[in-house]
């Protein structure tokens, strides 16, 4: 493999593709060529790994946005598209928060399943809204602790 192919591979590795599509973007025909490599020069088997997690950054912020934001998808009545709608994965939602925070969700297998095997109801707004209210709550705390002692914060009329 030449510098420019390695280059080009671990450019591909890094976008989250696989080993068959970062060969063809590098024009490597020997698919076995960057394992091969790997296994016996130090130098690339780091970059390869260093581009594998670039790759799985991707993948998580992926997850995450879809996981607060939702998804669109289209709505037919009578074989006609009529309307779009925001459609939120649960299992997704949960497997961020047990990745992100394992204490609080770790009862919740990878797949977001709960001990029953049934993922609880949790939509994306619901959690958002949660999430508000926490935020506001500590922008009220916040600002409590900034007035000084003995104001209330609010105006008298």
């Amino acid at each position: 493999m030449t510098r420019d192919q390695i280059n080009r591979f671990l450019e591909g590795i890094a976008r989250g593709w696989s080993i068959s599509r970062s060969c063809k973007l590098a024009g490597i025909k020997d698919l076995n060529a960057p394992s091969n490599l790997r296994r016996v020069n130090p130098g690339f088997a780091d970059a390869w790994r260093m581009a594998h997690e670039a790759g799985t950054d991707r993948f998580e912020d992926a997850a995450s946005d879809r996981a607060i934001n939702g998804t669109t998808k289209g709505v037919y009545h009578q074989g006609r598209l009529v309307a779009f709608e925001r459609v939120y994965s649960d299992k997704l939602l949960l497997a961020v928060l047990a990745s992100r925070r394992p204490s609080k969700w770790r009862h919740f297998d990878k797949l977001g399943e709960g001990a029953d095997g049934q993922a609880p109801s949790v939509r994306g707004e619901d959690v958002i809204s949660i999430l508000e209210q926490k935020l506001a709550g500590l922008e009220a705390r916040s600002l409590a602790r900034a007035l000084p002692e003995g104001t209330s914060g609010g105006t008298d009329g």
